[in-house]
C-alpha cells in the first residue's frame, strides 16, 4: 500500500494542472460549511451568493464575544479565481472539486470556472457525495440570491443531475463527468429526511429514501453522458450503527488509497477516468 500510496503522490504531483487543480479544490471546501446548512433551508445559515449578516462568537483572551460577521462567499470565490488566474492564467486541465456540501459546489459552480478559463478545453468535474432532493429553485432565488444562470439551472428537485446534465449538455467532451457516493450515505440520508419535512435523524427509512434517489441519479447520469465516471462503494459508518447507514465522502480521507471495491481502488479509478 506504502508503494501505491508513493506511486499516486508522485503521478499526480508531475502533472501541470496538478496546481490549479489544488487551489480550486480548496475554494471548494471552503464553501463546503456554507451550502449544507442552506440546503437544508435553513433561514439563519450563511448564504453562499449574496451578502448575508449573521452572528457569531468571536475569542478574546478572555472569553468568547458575539459579533456579526458579513459573508461574501460568492463574491469571494470570484476574487479568490481572480487571483489564482493571475498564478496560474493558461492551465491544461482543470478539476474541480469537492465533497460534501463542496460535493454541492462542485456542481453549481464548474461552469462558472469554465468560463474564467474559457481558452482551456480539458476540466473535470468530480463531485464527491453532493446529491439530495429540495425545492432548489426556490432556495436559490430565495435564500442564496444567486446569479440568474444558476437559478435557470435548477429546474427539479435533483440538484446533481440539473447541473451535470446541464453541463453535459453545454460543453460535452470539454468536461468529463465524475460522481461518487457510498450507496446509503448516512449524513446525507440524515439530510434527505429533513429536507423531506421530518425529524433530522438516522434512521432505515432514511436509507432506503436516499438509495433510491442515488439509483434514479446514477441511472440516469449513465443513460444521458456516454462517458460519465461513477464510483459507488459500500464501505459502512462506524459511528452510525442504524438502517445500514454507509460512510460519508472519500476524497478527504483515507478511503482513496486504503479501500477498494472489486479491486478499484479509488485513486486508479481517478487516474483511470480520464
Amino acid at each position: 500500500m506504502g508503494k501505491l500510496f508513493k506511486f499516486e503522490i508522485r503521478k499526480i504531483t508531475r502533472q501541470k494542472s496538478f496546481y490549479i487543480c489544488f487551489g480550486i479544490s480548496l475554494l471548494i471546501l471552503v464553501l463546503s460549511a456554507v451550502i449544507m446548512k442552506i440546503a437544508a433551508n435553513d433561514a439563519g445559515s450563511d448564504a453562499v451568493f449574496s451578502p448575508v449578516s449573521f452572528t457569531m462568537s468571536a475569542i478574546t483572551s478572555s472569553s468568547y464575544v458575539k459579533g456579526v460577521c458579513h459573508h461574501h462567499g460568492y463574491i469571494n470565490y470570484r476574487a479568490m479565481m481572480k487571483k489564482i488566474k493571475e498564478f496560474v492564467p493558461n492551465p491544461e486541465q482543470v478539476m474541480v472539486t469537492g465533497y460534501s456540501a463542496g460535493g454541492f459546489a462542485s456542481e453549481l459552480l464548474t461552469d462558472d470556472v469554465m468560463s474564467i478559463y474559457d481558452k482551456c478545453d480539458n476540466f473535470v468535474c468530480l463531485a464527491d457525495s453532493g446529491i439530495a432532493c429540495n425545492d432548489w429553485h426556490s432556495v436559490a432565488v430565495n435564500e442564496w440570491g444567486a446569479p440568474k444562470e444558476i437559478c435557470d439551472r435548477l429546474k427539479t428537485d435533483n440538484l446533481a443531475l440539473d447541473c451535470l446534465l446541464d453541463l453535459h449538455r453545454k460543453h460535452g467532451n470539454r468536461v468529463k463527468v465524475m460522481l461518487g457516493c457510498t450507496y446509503r450515505d448516512a449524513l446525507l440520508a440524515q439530510e434527505q429526511l429533513y429536507c423531506d419535512g421530518h425529524p433530522f435523524d438516522f434512521t432505515k427509512e432514511a436509507g432506503d429514501r436516499f438509495q433510491a434517489i442515488l439509483k434514479d441519479t446514477v441511472e440516469t447520469l449513465i443513460n444521458e453522458i456516454p462517458d460519465v465516471s461513477i464510483y459507488i462503494f459500500d464501505r459502512k459508518n462506524a459511528e452510525v450503527t442504524v438502517g445500514e447507514l454507509t460512510d460519508h465522502t472519500f476524497i478527504a480521507t483515507d478511503t482513496v488509497f486504503d479501500y477498494f471495491k472489486k479491486q478499484a481502488f479509488w485513486c486508479r479509478w481517478r487516474s483511470l477516468s480520464f
